[in-house]
């Protein structure tokens, strides 16, 4: 059963999937056309689930819900987003993969995490990046800590002259 964003609780549940590419126009139809039909029919143990789907930044796909999940219920988005991998040539589950934008443009950038290292390292961007974390786990974190200032996420340690532990 599909839900609007605004129905969900700050304490719903979120999972954020990265394409290893930006989605053209019709990718970005067809995923959501999926996306749709899967929540519609999403269920736990035969019981409807009111859930949260939509692609973002022709990027990301976010899946949430309030509802208590079981394994069976979560393998069920897992399959649909091995299909949507499968139907688009995608990765949605490389978590080497990093996304990340300057501070005043659009552009979303996508690369490993070591691509970004050295363009920082030789300068070829700023230190006012935004970068996406995608291992916010509520709502309420997905709105105030998934894209922010690469100084204040757990890529920090990415910046040139940073003594800080790696943590990826």
């Amino acid at each position: 059963m599909t839900i609007s964003y605004n129905q969900l609780s700050p304490q719903a549940r979120v999972w954020v999937y990265m394409a290893n590419r930006t989605l053209d126009h019709a990718e970005t139809t067809q995923i959501q056309q999926l996306l749709d039909q899967f929540v519609a029919q999403w269920t736990v143990h035969g019981e409807p689930i009111a859930g949260y789907a939509q692609v973002c930044h022709r990027a990301f796909i976010v899946l949430m819900t309030d509802a208590p999940l079981s394994g069976c219920s979560i393998d069920s988005s897992v399959r649909v987003l091995k299909t949507i991998e499968q139907q688009c040539g995608l990765r949605l589950f490389d978590r080497l993969n990093i996304a990340y934008r300057l501070a005043d443009d659009e552009t979303l950038y996508i690369g490993s995490t070591e691509q970004l290292r050295q363009h920082l390292t030789q300068g070829i961007l700023p230190d006012a990046v935004k970068v996406f974390d995608n291992l916010v786990a509520s709502k309420a974190e997905w709105e105030s800590n998934w894209e922010i200032p690469l100084l204040r996420s757990r890529f920090a340690c990415l910046l040139p002259n940073t003594s800080s532990a790696t943590v990826l």
